[in-house]
This record gives structure tokens, C-alpha cells and sequence, in this order.
């Protein structure tokens, strides 16, 4: 009877202990890399934003001039109301100017990083496998349209040259996610030890 008090303050402190958070170099792998990823997806949504909101304001106010406009040429607006900037410059030829898929590439982005960024809540694998894909597809998305800014545009874009980077850090961190989960361990153990038994 003299040590449940005693027992019971330890098990207070216990608790205590357990809710405050540990440094990062003590996390998990997964956690980091689930941190990393969720981090590299609202850096995307708030620039995608604000990439929107210059685009609007330029289609709407010709005379508008973002802080992105840093010279004759480095414009991220001249770009951001190109025809590249709609639908990829692709989905217009197939579904028409007016088609509601040929919406602005920022919207696209939102949405794409939103799905995302919600996404890195779920662990199972095959989320984690759909995710991978999802970012590859942004990845291979944004090189197509560096290629545009570069060889077509001729052009520099701090907003797109920022969203390249955040999709490639993205992508690195959806990969060591993916290589960390302890999930996907399981289900490689698994089907290791059933493919030998």
C-alpha cells in the first residue's frame, strides 16, 4: 500500500516525460521524412497562391506589377499569363480554350499539393505508393515546363524556378518516406518469409 503513491507519481512523470517532444535527430526516419514532406507541400500551396494571385491580377490590371517582375528578364508575370500557363499548353488543343480542365497550372498546383499534403496523414502502403506516383507525375510535369520557360519563353521565372525546386525536394522526400515506412518493411518481410516458406 506505501508505493502506489509513489509508483503513482512516477507513472505522472512517465507521461510527463513522453509528451514532451523529442529533438528531430531522435525521430524516426518516417517521421522526418512525413515532416519533410508535409512542410515541402504547404511551401507549395502558399507559392502556387501567390503565383494565382499574380495571374489574376496581371490578366485583370495589364498595368500590375508583381514583386516577381525583377527585370526585362526575369518576369515571372510575362510568363504567369502566357499560353503555357493554362493547361499546361496542352489540355487547350485537346478539350478547347473555354474547357474547364484548361484551368490556370497555379489552380492545378493548389489542388495537386492540398491532395497531397493530405495524403501524408495516411501510412498504408499502397497510399504511399499512390503518393510516389502522384509526385513523380509533378515532377516530370515541372521539367516539361522548365524546358518550356527556357527553350520556348526565354525566359526566367523566380515563382516557377521556386516551384521546380520545392516539386524535386518533394519528390526526395516522398522517396524517403516511402524507404522508410515501416509498413512497407513489414509487407517486404512478409511476403520474403511466405515466398521461402
Amino acid at each position: 500500500m506505501g508505493r502506489e503513491p509513489q509508483n503513482s507519481i512516477e507513472m505522472s512523470l512517465a507521461r510527463a516525460r513522453a509528451m514532451i517532444p523529442r529533438p528531430l535527430k531522435d525521430w524516426h526516419p518516417y517521421r522526418r521524412a512525413q515532416l519533410a514532406h508535409l512542410v515541402f507541400c504547404a511551401m507549395g500551396i502558399g507559392v502556387s497562391m501567390y503565383a494565382l494571385y499574380v495571374e489574376v491580377n496581371k490578366i485583370t490590371t495589364p498595368a500590375y506589377k508583381p514583386m516577381c517582375d525583377i527585370s526585362e528578364h526575369v518576369k515571372c508575370s510575362r510568363v504567369l499569363v502566357s499560353e503555357y500557363s493554362r493547361g499546361f499548353g496542352l489540355l487547350g488543343s485537346f478539350f478547347g480554350a473555354d474547357s474547364p480542365l484548361n484551368m490556370s497550372n497555379c489552380a492545378f498546383g493548389i489542388v495537386f499539393y492540398m491532395i497531397v499534403f493530405c495524403l501524408g496523414f495516411i501510412h498504408q502502403p499502397t497510399v504511399l505508393y499512390l503518393t510516389v506516383w502522384f509526385v513523380v507525375l509533378a515532377y516530370v510535369m515541372s521539367m516539361y515546363l522548365m524546358a518550356v520557360l527556357i527553350f520556348v519563353l526565354s525566359d526566367f521565372c523566380v515563382v516557377c524556378a521556386t516551384i521546380y525546386a520545392i516539386n524535386t525536394l518533394l519528390m526526395l522526400a516522398t522517396f524517403s518516406r516511402y524507404s522508410c515506412s515501416p509498413k512497407i518493411a513489414q509487407e517486404k518481410l512478409y511476403k520474403s518469409q511466405k515466398k521461402y516458406n
